[in-house]
């Protein structure tokens, strides 16, 4: 039986782009300037390294996904195992106990 081991290496992380939004709850990634940089590291790269997720706070908890989080797991889930490549949902969230990474 083949056995699919769901791991992935983080190497660095992007800032912010600059029409991201946010306020005391919420954080809304903009794009500016995104895909450019992402198709920046993948050339520069060989076609190694490239997007594979978000990352956020929960700076009063919860130690867990919220629903919010699942809904969007779930939404990503179905656009990435549409590629002809899929790929998996990866997900962290740094709470002011935990650092908690997901692979779907």
């Amino acid at each position: 039986m083949l056995q699919i081991i769901k791991a992935i290496h983080v190497t660095d992380i992007i800032t912010a782009p600059d029409d991201s939004k946010s306020n005391a709850v919420c954080f809304y990634r903009g794009i500016y300037g995104l895909p450019e940089k992402v198709k920046e590291i993948n050339e520069k790269s060989g076609n190694q390294l490239g997007y594979v997720g978000e990352w956020h706070t929960h700076p009063f908890g919860p130690n867990s996904l919220s629903t919010t989080d699942m809904n969007t797991v779930k939404r990503f889930k179905k656009e990435l195992d549409s590629l002809v490549n899929p790929l998996p949902v990866f997900l962290t969230i740094l709470t002011p106990t935990h650092l908690l990474s997901y692979v779907y």
